[in-house]
């Protein structure tokens, strides 16, 4: 199935709470990108000037912090 479980939903919002809180605009240029098609490594570099790798220390961090 295609669908997520409770794990997957919270580590998807919590992703998505911690970049809105970085930068809402940036957060709207990832969205952007994404629509446009682009590359999701692409996409994060492009919004966010950081890799996949830089965004999950970045994620990280914030979760040690906020929760």
């Amino acid at each position: 199935s295609d669908a997520m479980n409770h794990l997957q939903h919270a580590q998807s919002w919590s992703y998505n709470d911690f970049l809105i809180a970085t930068d809402k605009k940036k957060f709207v240029a990832l969205v952007d990108a994404l629509k446009a098609k682009d590359e999701q490594r692409e996409a994060f570099k492009k919004a966010y000037d950081w890799g996949l790798t830089e965004f999950e220390e970045n994620w990280v961090n914030y979760v040690k912090t906020k929760y």
